[in-house]
């Protein structure tokens, strides 16, 4: 078993360069189903409130895909 450092967390600025980097697929994944394009803005500013939160127990590896789970469960 591996030991993980600190350096394989996320901090809160790997997530906000991961939202602006990925914002038009995460849109889309919110846009879609609500087809309401303001909803889906304020789904995603939730989203990355969220993931700022959690960001240092989120190791790098999954941060796509909790960002993904984030931005589609956000006001279910």
């Amino acid at each position: 078993m591996t030991s993980t450092s600190h350096h394989d967390k996320c901090t809160k600025s790997d997530y906000r360069q991961l939202f602006a980097a990925s914002a038009e697929p995460l849109r889309w994944l919110r846009c879609t189903p609500t087809g309401d394009e303001k909803l889906s803005e304020k789904m995603l500013e939730a989203a990355l409130e969220q993931s700022l939160k959690r960001a240092e127990r989120i190791f790098r590896d999954w941060m796509l895909r909790w960002a993904r789970r984030r931005a589609g469960t956000v006001l279910d």
